[in-house]
This record gives C-alpha cells, sequence and structure tokens, in this order.
C-alpha cells in the first residue's frame, strides 16, 4: 500500500504594497432603501476626501417577496448608497449590481444590506528599510527565472515531508477581489504541474485562503458578486 504526502497549498489574495483593501456594511430596515442616518454618517467618515481607486457595492434582499421584487429592491438600495456616495464626492464608482435575496448571511436583517468594497491608493512609502524591501519583492515576482528557482527550492523538499506536513508557495497570488492569477503566479503553476506528474505517489490538498476580511464569512469576488472568494 503507499503513502501519500498530503500538502496544503495557501492559495492566498494578493494586496499591493501599503494598498488598503475594506468592506462597509450598510444595513436596511425592512423593505425599505433609504439609508440610515448613521450609516450614511460612517460612509461619509470612511471615504470622503480619500484617494480611492476601486470600489464596488453588491446589494442584497431577504427572502420575502418575489424573486423579482427583491432583485428591484436591491438595486434600489445599491442606488441610495451610490447617491450617497456622489453627494460626498465619491463618483468612480468600479460596479454596483443588485443581486436580489440572499439567506447567506444568517438571519433576516442581516441580509438586507448593500456591501461596499474599495481599494485605498497605495501610501507613499517613506521609509528605506520598506522602500528596499518592496524592490526586492517586486524584482524576484516580475523574474520568472527567480520564481521558478524559488518553486524548485520548496517543492524539492517533498522527498523529506511527512504525511500532512504544509508547503505555502509564496508566489502563488491572485489579482485582489477576483479568482484569477496574477500573470507571475502562472509560471509557477506550470512547474507545480511538471512537479506533480514526475512525483506520482503524492496527492495534494489545495487551501484558498483570502486576507483583510472583517465582517464576512468569506471574501466578496467582485466577478460574480457572490461571498466565495477562497
Amino acid at each position: 500500500m503507499k503513502n501519500y504526502l498530503i500538502l496544503a497549498f495557501i492559495l492566498c489574495c494578493s494586496i499591493n504594497v501599503k494598498a488598503q483593501t475594506n468592506t462597509i456594511t450598510v444595513f436596511f430596515d425592512f423593505d425599505k432603501s433609504e439609508i440610515n442616518t448613521d450609516f450614511k454618517t460612517e460612509i461619509t467618515k470612511q471615504l470622503k476626501n480619500q484617494e480611492i481607486t476601486t470600489i464596488n457595492l453588491i446589494g442584497f434582499a431577504d427572502y420575502i417577496g418575489s424573486n423579482n421584487y427583491n432583485i428591484q429592491l436591491s438595486d434600489r438600495r445599491v442606488n441610495a448608497v451610490k447617491n450617497h456616495l456622489s453627494s460626498i464626492g465619491v463618483t468612480n464608482i468600479t460596479k454596483a449590481h443588485g443581486k436580489g435575496e440572499t439567506t447567506n448571511f444568517g438571519t433576516r436583517n442581516l441580509n438586507r444590506r448593500v456591501d461596499i468594497t474599495y481599494t485605498l491608493a497605495p501610501k507613499p512609502i517613506t521609509d528605506e528599510s520598506e522602500k528596499y524591501n518592496t524592490n526586492e519583492n517586486l524584482e524576484v515576482k516580475d523574474t520568472s527565472i527567480n520564481i521558478k528557482e524559488n518553486v524548485q527550492s520548496e517543492l524539492g523538499q517533498l522527498d523529506k515531508m511527512k504525511v500532512g506536513e504544509s508547503i505555502v508557495l509564496k508566489n502563488f497570488e491572485f489579482i485582489p477581489g477576483r479568482h484569477f492569477l496574477m500573470e507571475y503566479s502562472k509560471d509557477e503553476l506550470d512547474y507545480l504541474i511538471k512537479v506533480l506528474k514526475e512525483k506520482t505517489t503524492v496527492n495534494i490538498e489545495i487551501q484558498g485562503h483570502i486576507c483583510c476580511e472583517t465582517e464576512n464569512f468569506d471574501g466578496l469576488d467582485w466577478d460574480t458578486g457572490e461571498y466565495t472568494l477562497s
């Protein structure tokens, strides 16, 4: 009977150096699309006069009512948020869409919502040590030969590993908020495939993870509008 080595490859969402991605969730009363004053205050506090590179609005409703009505209701909620953002000078909306009814967030009151996911422009790096580390990282990512050498060094340890141990492939990174690999990660994926074809007794476990999510059980996938990013 063959022994199988199970590896965990951590697939993480990549965030640019010094960039900040955050989510503000706006909750609504039953069958309403008006924004509560407290939420308006919070949106204004966090987003007014900020240098925002991307901003995405996804609206939801609970399951009461017909599907068509709930789609329209979630659209009205998104438009209400969009209008408030416009009133404080935030007009560069990347995507705004009402998804209709959902039960993904637990109780009904948590499903009556609009999620505002936004990315702030990277902050200038002033510390000399941070500049050095950033340039070093970018150099590795932009050089496919270096990436392959890095992968080869990590995967070369397979024969010495025990079942259940993990390898983290650091250059497996995704476009922020999306489920597509960064260009420099594709070389690493090709090399991984090559290694697995050679080591036919190895089974792997793939684990998807996200960073920077604080209020939801998973990350928002901007392409699908669903909290299934990992």
